[in-house]
């Protein structure tokens, strides 16, 4: 009897603690009508409401974020787990390379009608490093080159995304 409840905690606990580390590398992305995207990590979220006019995310230290519901263009979760390099995300065409990089690397992507575009460099977390990129672009081509030698080994994510599609591919830099 004693194993069976030692091996029903264990599988409790693994399972807590393969939730716990979905639930760290996934956010909540709220984007405004004026281009502007709140990240929230999902772990921080205890709920959404919405609230006459409002849109309110309540968070799990108790604190509120409100958007007025005019101002939401829309909002959505990333989920970065099982991520496999040079993977295509719906419609939008991207590569990085060389992949794993030194912290020097270029993406490549294709805009398949004119919109903009926002490329981001996060942690694994989804917590976000820099923006790569923030233009509206034509129909076409284009590749990015970026340098970033002070970027530490680990992996990283690239986020790429435009009124519609957000493609996510993973960056592996070592030194």
């Amino acid at each position: 009897m004693k194993y069976k409840k030692r091996l029903s905690t264990t599988v409790i606990l693994l399972a807590f603690g393969i939730i716990t580390s979905l639930q760290a590398q996934q956010s909540i992305y709220v984007e405004e009508n004026n281009g502007n995207i709140d990240q929230i990590p999902l772990s921080e979220v205890q709920k959404i409401i919405f609230s006459g006019t409002d849109m309110v995310l309540q968070k799990t230290d108790a604190s509120t974020i409100t958007w007025a519901t005019a101002d939401v263009k829309k909002y959505y979760y990333d989920a970065t787990t099982d991520i496999k390099n040079n993977e295509i995300v719906n419609s939008l065409d991207v590569l990085i390379y060389p992949n794993p990089s030194n912290g020097n690397f270029s993406i490549k992507y294709e805009v398949n009608k004119t919109s903009e575009i926002k490329i981001l460099l996060t942690d694994i977390t989804g917590k976000i490093i820099e923006v790569l990129l923030s233009d509206n672009k034509q129909k076409g081509n284009y590749t990015l080159k970026w340098q970033k030698r002070d970027l530490p080994s680990g992996t990283y994510l690239i986020k790429i995304m435009n009124k519609n599609i957000l493609t996510t591919k993973k960056l592996i830099i070592l030194k």
